[in-house]
């Protein structure tokens, strides 16, 4: 009898074992579809350092921002991306733009080792309109993060604010 049920009690075990694997590799593809709507979001590459999917941002303000970025990026190695889109639908600002820095390589252009590795950063704007609040949020990589801190970063955004609020993109970004 103790035999039979030391048997059971395993094969129950080894159940739940076969049952928690089989869950386990539906994990990967719950988190790749989910990755795909994230990446529906953004364009699969870059149009240049300014993607303006929200097509909020005039043209003297473009050429600016490409400048500005084409020049950072000759005179340190760092890269920005500076990316507007019309909706981020229920993600966080801060999972998108690490989404599009990882899916673009905004930053990864040098080699291991190399002091530019995963210097970059994007600049992420989702404008405010009826449905949605607005959203500004600026991600750095590994490679930049001793010099563009959280706390600058939260001083970079607040210089925004002012033209924002008054939906003036281009000069804000």
């Amino acid at each position: 009898m103790n035999q039979r049920r030391t048997k059971t009690r395993l094969w129950q075990r080894w159940r739940k074992a076969i049952c928690v694997l089989g869950l386990l590799q539906l994990v990967p593809l719950l988190l790749l579809a989910q990755g795909e709507k994230l990446r529906a979001l953004f364009p699969e590459r870059p149009s240049n350092y300014l993607t303006d999917m929200a097509q909020v941002v005039d043209e003297a303000s473009a050429r600016d921002i490409n400048d500005l970025a084409s020049r950072l990026r000759q005179a340190t190695g760092a890269e920005l991306a500076v990316v507007t889109l019309p909706t981020i639908g229920d993600y966080s600002a801060n999972e998108v733009a690490l989404t599009i820095g990882r899916s673009w390589g905004v930053g990864r252009g040098d080699s291991i080792g190399a002091a530019a590795r995963n210097a970059g950063m994007v600049l992420l704007l989702v404008p405010r309109t009826p449905e949605h609040k607005g959203e500004i949020y600026l991600a750095t990589g590994r490679g930049i993060e001793g010099i563009i801190t959280d706390a600058t970063s939260g001083r970079i955004t607040d210089l925004m604010l002012p033209s924002l609020r008054e939906a003036q993109y281009g000069p804000a970004l």
